[in-house]
């Protein structure tokens, strides 16, 4: 289980110039004058709004890091650097109450490399003299200075409950919380890429960029892990099948129980090397050649919080578990299959592989035999209708890249064999298509039941991923 708390930096600036301004003495600079009394108010209310927030998914918690007071001066800014690197801060929010100096952000983001979000607050009026009215002049000048020293930076910008406000640091927040949990993580590439499918495992890259270690794991390993299999075991797990809300069509009982033995072997395969994610090569070695039945075995994998991809899609796998991380909610690993321009409709399909959770509230799951056969058993049922994120991850000539659309599942007949379902997008199909072929993305997407698009954007902004959408 992975811990997901993540630990926020929260500083926040002002000058002494306020105080001066207000005639407060040199010697009471952090008297009780109006300026900095409100910089410390707003100071207390958005660290109390962090702490108090009910985060998701569930799981995810935020501690709140921060210095005895204000910052105003160098000093200030060098205590409370050092605090955030002693406690290993996983991102930094500098709220800006009144003007500073810009050198105190880049005291701040010394040698400190997380993610920053600048907080602006709205200004303070005064009927003369402007240093009163700072925020913005503020927010302006250290913004100029985080550019110059090559850091991005997420804008937040309003009072602490301001609905805008709270909209962008949320987002902010939850994408250190994923990325934190990432860093944490493992996935595996079990078998080989497929040799029909152009995916590049690229090990260094993924650790770089999203902190995630990539295990290798050889169909060997998962043939020795399913030839160890306790009889009693494989019954255990049949049984928990054939209770369960599954309609059984399989012709052959065998490929069931052999469906068992994979989600058993690769379940404790993941449980034993710590593994979040997995991306099975199951065509032609699994399947064909040891006849383990993978698909419905992936499906229960995925429902049970493992994304599993298959033909080896490392990409893919990332995909989905960056969407489950974002959600709790099991995604839907999928094939482009057609489109329906007149309705601008895509159907995206896999023969099997989604999870029985998704299914249509007007069908039943059904496990039933593969089209490819009946060695190999699949789930088989429409999904259902309800707001949906499509993302895909690729690694192409040295660097990430994110194809993302937010869309509608909408009501599908079960006129495929599979697991498919219909979404309505906003931008025209033809287009979404275009991005496609132009850009090189691959017929695999990742589908989970929620909007995330403005999340999974700042997502990218924060780890340097260039994100592609088709033009609305």
């Amino acid at each position: 289980m992975i811990d997901k708390t993540a630990r926020i930096g929260f500083a926040v600036l002002a000058s002494p110039l306020q105080a001066l301004a207000e005639g407060v003495r040199t010697s009471d600079l952090r008297g009780s004058h109006a300026a900095v009394a409100r910089a410390r108010r707003l100071a207390d209310e958005s660290r109390k709004y962090i702490q108090k927030r009910e985060w998701r998914p569930a799981d995810t918690t935020v501690e709140v890091i921060c210095p005895d007071d204000l910052v105003m001066n160098l000093e200030d800014a060098s205590r409370a650097a050092s605090l955030f690197r002693q406690s290993q801060v996983d991102g930094l929010v500098i709220q800006h109450a009144t003007h500073s100096a810009g050198n105190l952000t880049a005291e701040l983001v010394h040698d400190l490399p997380v993610p920053v979000a600048m907080w602006g607050v709205p200004e303070i009026q005064f009927e003369s003299n402007p240093l009163n009215c700072g925020s913005m002049m503020s927010l302006l000048e250290h913004a100029a200075s985080l550019t110059g020293l090559g850091r991005r930076f997420t804008i937040v910008h309003g009072l602490p409950d301001a609905d805008e406000a709270r909209r962008d640091l949320d987002r902010f927040i939850r994408a250190v919380a994923v990325r934190r949990a990432l860093r944490l993580a493992a996935i595996a590439l079990i078998g080989r890429p497929a040799g029909c499918y152009p995916c590049i495992v690229d090990d260094l890259a993924i650790k770089n960029i999203f902190g995630i270690e990539v295990n290798h794991v050889g169909i060997a390993e998962v043939l020795s892990q399913v030839r160890s299999l306790k009889q009693d075991e494989i019954d255990a797990d049949l049984r928990s099948v054939r209770s369960g809300d599954y309609l059984i069509e399989a012709s052959d009982a065998d490929a069931v129980r052999r469906s068992c033995s994979a989600h058993l072997a690769l379940r404790m395969i993941a449980d034993r090397r710590g593994l979040s994610a997995l991306a099975v090569n199951c065509m032609p070695e699994l399947i064909d050649d040891q006849k383990l039945s993978i698909c419905a075995a992936a499906a229960r994998l995925t429902d049970a919080g493992i994304p599993t991809a298959c033909s080896g899609d490392i990409d893919g796998a990332l995909t989905m578990l960056i969407e489950h991380m974002y959600t709790g909610r099991p995604p839907f690993y999928a094939d482009w299959l057609q489109r329906d321009e007149k309705n601008n409709v895509v159907t995206f399909w896999n023969c099997g592989n989604a999870p029985a959770s998704l299914v249509s509230p007007r069908f039943e799951p059904k496990i039933s035999d593969s089209p490819s056969g009946k060695d190999n058993v699949i789930f088989d049922f429409p999904l259902k209708t309800g707001e949906v994120t499509l993302a895909r991850l690729q690694w192409l000539r040295g660097a990430y890249r994110m194809l993302l659309l937010a869309g509608r599942a909408v009501e599908t007949l079960p006129a495929l064999k599979g697991t498919f379902v219909n979404i309505r997008f906003e931008p025209p199909v033809r287009s979404l298509l275009e991005t496609f072929l132009r850009y090189g993305f691959p017929q695999h997407v990742s589908i989970v039941y929620e909007d995330i698009e403005d999340d999974l954007k700042e997502l990218a902004a924060q780890a340097g991923i260039e994100v592609v959408a088709p033009p609305k």
